[in-house]
């Protein structure tokens, strides 16, 4: 081949390499707030790689107290504001993940033992967006610290402890 082709093909492939390594690069995740949440208009969807045997959506969510001590009652919301930076995109699909404490949460429908629970969220770039979690079953209320995490393939972005306590502890 000649010399030129070779250098024009070498600079594409190089230019590509470096855009593709770019894109992924470039995430980052502001956490902009934390702690109690009020939801309201909440619907459960069965999904059976969840612990809890399903996930929900809220149509709203009110940040009610910034806090890392969340108490251990059933309805309570607790999660994390963040913001996602991503130049060139206007979306993101990253991995969620809740990590429970030891001995984690035991679902006595089916009888599984999670000690994380992972969903994939595609988020608009730019503005703020709250994930949290919410005491729906008895059988979710463990005591100790539960960690929410955000990442990107295999690049963790970004993580919050919650210690999770009895009432009046």
């Amino acid at each position: 081949m000649p010399r030129p082709f070779l250098n024009l093909l070498y600079g594409l492939c190089s230019g590509l390499l470096l855009a593709s390594t770019a894109l992924g690069a470039d995430i980052t995740v502001r956490i902009e707030s934390f702690g109690l949440y009020r939801l309201e208009g909440v619907e459960h969807t069965q999904r059976a790689d969840q612990t809890s045997g399903s996930v929900y959506t809220a149509s709203r969510k009110v940040f009610l107290q910034q806090t890392d001590r969340i108490p251990l009652t059933l309805g309570t919301a607790f999660g994390v504001s963040f913001v996602v930076e991503a130049p060139g995109r206007s979306t993101v699909r990253l991995r969620s993940i809740t990590r429970y404490p030891s001995p984690g949460l035991t679902n006595p429908k089916t009888g599984t033992t999670g000690l994380h629970d992972e969903v994939v969220i595609t988020v608009p770039v730019g503005k703020p967006v709250v994930d949290e979690f919410l005491f729906s079953y008895e059988w979710e209320l463990v005591p100790g610290v539960w960690v929410w995490q955000l990442w990107d393939g295999e690049k963790k972005l970004a993580e919050k402890s919650f210690v999770v306590v009895r009432p009046g502890s």
